[in-house]
């Protein structure tokens, strides 16, 4: 029987019972009265007498000891340690006591039932008392499993200091870990870092970063022992918090961190799935996309996409799992992604991000979360101030009013932070917004922003305080009240303001956008030095390049490039070449990010300025230059619209008529028809605008486009010259520079191809044309171009009309050899090629110096461009300096002159064969004559064969081409068959005769006294001289009169000594014939004054100039006399020196002075022979002449005699 137990006693034994006998021991329990009652029913139930009497400490040590299997059996396992705690002997048994109190503390801090602080709390006590009976040495696992225990509980412990709860756990698991480590007890000490990984991780006490590091090396403790396979859920729980520690880390690289956190991130993503657990998958997708959103190393478009996946993701999860607010915030953060992120695609994103800020606006509660939703209507009044669909006023209003609606929850005093954030906006919106009066919505915006600088001078907010003055002063670029000049100072103290507290250093995204406004302010700033306001911008423009990156700041950074790149096109400073590389380097930059899509508008303006930059450039390619400016020109043209953006679409068809221009692909007509249909669009435009400047480039185009369309049309030639000369009424010198100089380039090759009035005037106006030129493109910036006009003057003196032959040939030498100073055969090996073949022509016809020596400088001339210039790749100059060398040996003097011809005639015949194949009817004409000259003067072989090989030479080439295209040929020819016909040595002497006559004839019919008076000098005087030999008096006097009109027209002309020589040389001989055929025709008079005129010429343009005595002179001739013949021999003298030193600058006008030197000194010699005839004779009349010849004296002549 049982005898009395206390109540304790009772429930230890009903916690031995098995279930079922203990329902029924508690029914009789309560069915009983009192004691008596209770044996009584009692004995009706022997077998649960029996296992009443069998409970011993035993038992329950043994059912102790079984690992507890079920939550269900913890009250069970707590009232069995409390029993055996009253059964055992404390002071004899401390370590069974210890074990007890141990198991009991685990069971209530693991007990669901009751109250979870009491049973911690109860469960903190027993852990204690355990640890007083349990040493490290004797029990260290169980010594090691309380001290951990203890830390879980102090850990969850809700009761007391928070902190110092944390500081107790940490303290008893750093105990535990003395004895767990991961060889032994592998589990436990995993567990044990992780756990003490968290208490790390939460630790309020000490320095945070120590704290993280400490959490983050326990974190990796963990996965020493803890595996995917063998643990997974452990495990990926771990790389959760692991992850969270890395993205939280303040210690070391933030990249590295984030990385870091986003791979173990990705790695518990792995166990924790979308199917099995998708809230943890949810927070997991969730931090993955706020890390790579806060990653900056790398492609952050790359990251930014995948984040935006994340998200997207995120929103496909039911409703059920993912609530509504939480949707709502995930939302909002998809939208401020799509917002960052750059694609190609960027309307669309915009159109994605307002439907999720308003899908995020439609979850948030009015009146609960009032803050959430004012953030959305700011976070919409960004994307609707930036979104490109629908019309941009109404954009502009939309962002005005979600900013305002935001507004009426952020208040100046209550959020000041999210006001300046939310006005920050509606400031940019007013700065933006088209409706309305444009002046008082930048006003407005001004407002905005002064209020801005208030509110953050009483907050301390300094950044955002230097942030509005930047913002301002842009506004103030901007500004239409007041004066420009003002405002833009008023942008740049402004910005001065801002850059004292925006360092690179600590806010260099700000600092690089002030420096990106302070660069517009320099470059649209009217007050100072222009080219120092340019350099400025150019480096407030770098500056901001320093920081402004492709991939985290697209819009900034492209448009600091493109906007670099005009400032440097506009530079003053530096090679212009160079200026131009760059300007083209950062606009190629500057579309990377400024794409049709994103930003069609300011694309559209780059590919117009490249466009108009390919043009000008001279390096690479001269086609892929024009390639890549046509295609750059179409695409603005795509882009702009006719009549919405008509400047600019104009400007796009006046660049891509440039280019077309400039093509040498594709057919020749096509291109021109093309380049003449965009300029004409565009001249549309600008005439219906007024805008004279444009219209100048266009008509300047235009003229060009009819000068090199068909070159040989007059009529396209005169409009050619109607369009340019109305370019350059349109444009002043000081509008558009450069404009005007190419302009005057043109026209001066268009007046030297024009056939319309006075041939010898057109030349004129050519070299005044390209003299102008001269003026703007320097040798320093503009190195190809002077070196072209150079040798377009070479070229224009070499074939000039007016002027003394010789002095032009120098000239023509001179300006030659200034152009090979800038061309060389590494850079530039065609223009080099080109200028020494024409350099080598012009020694081989120069009067100055010996012939000899001439011809052999022509000759090393055109061997240095043969040295150069190959067959293959330029055939053209290959056959000129066949053609060069051919004339050059065959006209040389020094060696062996057989040698020399066939050296020619060797020339001629290679250069032939290539034109043979090229059917270059041009080249061909001249080898020809080449051969004629040289079988012409040939002494090898057969004199006559030589002759008639001649004859049919130049026949064949005067077949080749045309009389009115190429006159001076035709004259060459047919005056060069005049001379073999009149020299041939087969046929019958009177047919012969009679055919160089007809060819001299011919020859003479297209050079005209005006065309050209030295060609007429010459043709004449050798008509005479055929006459005069065939004694056929009448025909030779009249070629020789038209020969001395012409000779005396050049005399007048030439201006300095060495070119009054040659002119006097060449009609020398012309006097006495003409004298001796009048005089036998009987014109007596005519004859001896001619006589006298070629003996006085002579004398009074050589001998008397300079050796005159001026002693006998009046003061009031001998002045001027002596004035203006020193003025000619210095101004000489320079024209010399400048040859010498190079220094050509100013030559033009040094030629211009000695024409007026000269007309001077021969108005003093006029007005000397008026008074003094002896001083300086001219030609006697003939009654003179008859008085100072006595009777009976006979006048001797070079070709007879005459007597009186």
């Amino acid at each position: 029987m049982i005898t009395s137990e206390s109540n304790q006693q009772l429930q230890a034994l009903m916690a031995r019972l098995p279930p079922k006998e203990r329902q029924i021991f508690i029914q009789l329990l309560c069915d009983s009265r009192d004691r008596t009652s209770f044996d009584q029913s009692i004995a009706k139930y022997p077998a649960l007498i029996a296992t009443l009497n069998a409970i011993t400490l035993q038992d329950i040590f043994a059912e102790l000891s079984v690992p507890l299997a079920n939550v269900a059996d913890i009250p069970r396992r707590i009232q069995l340690c409390s029993v055996a705690l009253d059964m055992v002997d404390r002071e004899r048994d401390p370590e069974r006591c210890a074990l007890l109190h141990n198991e009991l503390a685990r069971c209530l801090s693991q007990s669901p039932f009751g109250s979870h602080e009491e049973n911690l709390e109860n469960a903190i006590q027993h852990f204690e008392l355990a640890l007083k009976g349990l040493t490290k040495e004797r029990h260290p696992q169980d010594w090691a499993m309380a001290e951990a225990n203890l830390a879980n509980a102090y850990h969850t412990r809700s009761g007391g200091n928070m902190g110092e709860n944390l500081e107790r756990a940490i303290e008893h698991y750093t105990k535990a870990l003395d004895i767990f480590n991961p060889v032994a007890f592998p589990l436990s000490w995993a567990t044990t870092q992780g756990n003490l990984g968290v208490a790390y991780r939460d630790r309020s006490f000490g320095v945070k970063a120590d704290n993280i590091e400490r959490s983050i090396a326990a974190y990796e403790c963990v996965f020493q022992v803890a595996t995917e396979q063998g643990s997974p859920v452990p495990w990926a729980k771990a790389q959760v918090d692991l992850a969270n520690l890395y993205r939280n880390r303040p210690n070391g690289d933030r990249n590295d961190n984030l990385e870091r956190a986003i791979a173990h991130f990705k790695s518990a993503r792995r166990v924790y799935t979308r199917a099995t657990h998708p809230q943890q998958w949810i927070s997991i997708q969730y931090s993955v996309a706020e890390a790579l959103r806060d990653l900056s190393r790398g492609d952050r478009q790359v990251h930014l996409e995948e984040a935006t996946q994340c998200y997207s993701q995120l929103l496909q999860m039911p409703d059920e799992i993912l609530s509504v607010e939480r949707r709502a915030r995930i939302e909002g953060l998809y939208a401020k992604a799509l917002l960052v992120r750059v694609s190609d695609n960027r309307s669309d994103d915009l159109e994605k991000a307002i439907a999720l800020f308003r899908s995020a606006l439609e979850s948030y509660s009015e009146d609960v979360e009032r803050t959430e939703r004012a953030a959305i209507e700011g976070e919409l009044a960004s994307a609707y101030n930036e979104r490109v669909l629908g019309e941009r006023s109404d954009n502009v209003e939309r962002a005005i009013e979600h900013a305002q609606a935001a507004l009426q929850v952020f208040s100046q005093s209550g959020e000041p932070e999210a006001w300046v954030t939310l006005t920050k906006q509606l400031a940019a919106s007013y700065r933006e917004r088209r409706s309305g009066d444009p002046s008082e919505n930048l006003e407005q915006a001004i407002a905005c922003y002064e209020a801005l600088l208030d509110v953050c001078a009483r907050i301390a907010d300094h950044e955002e305080w230097a942030v509005a003055h930047a913002n301002i002063a842009a506004t103030y670029l901007r500004r239409v009240l007041g004066v420009q000049s003002d405002n833009i100072e008023e942008a740049i103290l402004h910005l001065n303001a801002a850059l004292t507290v925006l360092t690179r250093e600590e806010m260099p995204e700000d600092w690089a956008l002030a420096e990106l406004v302070l660069a517009r302010a320099y470059a649209n700033r009217v007050i100072g030095d222009k080219a120092s306001n340019i350099e400025l911008a150019i480096l407030h423009y770098e500056n901001s390049l320093t920081e402004f990156s492709e991939d985290v700041h697209p819009t900034h950074w492209g448009l600091a490039h493109h906007e670099l790149a005009r400032m440097l096109r506009g530079r003053g400073q530096g090679k212009r070449d160079d200026s131009i590389e760059q300007a083209i380097w950062h606009a190629q930059q500057a579309l990377h990010t400024i794409t049709r899509h994103a930003n069609p508008i300011v694309s559209g303006l780059v590919h117009n300025d490249l466009g108009a930059w390919f043009q000008e450039r001279t390096e690479g390619d001269e086609d892929q230059n024009a390639d890549e400016a046509i295609a750059h020109c179409e695409q603005a043209i795509e882009i702009f619209d006719q009549n919405e953006h008509s400047s600019e679409w104009a400007k796009a068809n006046s660049n891509l008529g440039a280019a077309y221009l400039s093509t040498e692909r594709g057919e020749h007509a096509e291109n021109f028809d093309r380049a003449t249909a965009c300029l004409e669009n565009a001249l549309n435009v600008y005439v219906r605008d007024s805008d004279h400047a444009n219209q100048a480039v266009v008509l300047a185009h235009l003229g060009e486009a009819c000068m090199r369309r068909r070159p040989n049309s007059p009529d396209d030639l005169e409009r050619a010259i109607t369009y340019c000369q109305q370019a350059l009424t349109l444009n002043t010198r000081h509008n558009n520079p450069l404009l005007r100089a190419n302009v005057v380039w043109n026209l001066a090759g268009l007046f030297r191809h024009r056939n319309l009035g006075d041939y010898a005037e057109n030349w004129e106006i050519a070299i005044q044309y390209s003299q102008q030129a001269l003026e703007f493109f320097s040798r320093e910036d503009f190195p190809p171009r002077w070196a072209a006009l150079h040798s377009l003057l070479a070229e224009t003196y070499s074939m000039r009309v007016r002027g003394a032959r010789a002095d032009n040939l120098e000239r023509a030498i001179s300006y030659s050899e200034a152009a090979l100073e800038v061309f060389n055969p590494t850079l530039t090996p065609l223009q080099w090629v080109n200028e020494l073949i024409g350099l080598g022509i012009l020694y081989r016809v120069r009067y100055k110096g010996r012939t000899g020596d001439n011809t052999e400088e022509s000759i090393r001339c055109l061997e240095r461009a043969l040295g150069v210039c190959r067959q293959q790749e330029m055939p053209k100059q290959w056959i000129e300096i066949q053609h060069g060398l051919a004339l050059a040996y065959t006209h040389r003097t020094e060696g062996e002159r057989d040698k020399n011809i066939e050296r020619a005639i060797d020339y001629a015949e290679s250069a032939r064969t290539l034109t043979a194949k090229q059917d270059d009817k041009w080249s061909q004409s001249a080898l020809l004559a080449d051969l004629a000259e040289a079988f012409r003067r040939r002494t090898i072989g057969d004199r006559a064969a030589n002759y008639e090989k001649a004859i049919e030479y130049y026949k064949q080439a005067i077949a080749l081409i045309k009389k009115d295209e190429d006159d001076l040929r035709w004259w060459k020819f047919h005056l060069s068959l005049a001379y073999l016909f009149n020299g041939r040595p087969v046929g019958e002497g009177t047919e012969n005769f009679k055919l160089a006559v007809e060819h001299a004839h011919l020859a003479l019919e297209m050079i005209t006294l005006d065309r050209s008076p030295a060609l007429t000098q010459k043709g004449q005087q050798f008509l005479g001289d055929m006459h005069f030999e065939r004694r056929q008096w009448a025909e030779a006097v009249s070629a020789y009169r038209k020969a001395v009109r012409a000779g005396k027209l050049m005399l007048t002309e030439a201006y300095t000594d060495l070119a009054r020589s040659v002119e006097t040389q060449e009609m020398s001989p012309a006097y006495p014939r003409v004298s001796y055929a009048l005089l036998k025709l009987e014109q007596f008079d005519e004859a001896l004054v001619h006589l006298e005129l070629g003996k006085t010429q002579v004398l009074s343009q050589t001998l008397t100039v300079n050796d005159l005595d001026v002693s006998e002179l009046s003061d009031d001739q001998r002045y001027p006399f002596i004035q203006s013949r020193d003025a000619v021999r210095q101004i000489e003298a320079e024209i010399r020196e400048g040859q010498q030193t190079l220094d050509r600058n100013n030559e033009h006008a040094l030629w211009v002075q000695l024409e007026n030197a000269r007309t001077r000194l021969n108005e003093a010699i006029t007005c000397i022979r008026r008074s003094r005839p002896h001083l300086l004779p001219e030609a006697l009349d003939i009654s003179a002449i008859l008085a100072a010849i006595p009777d009976g004296v006979c006048v001797s002549c070079p070709c007879g005699d005459v007597a009186r």
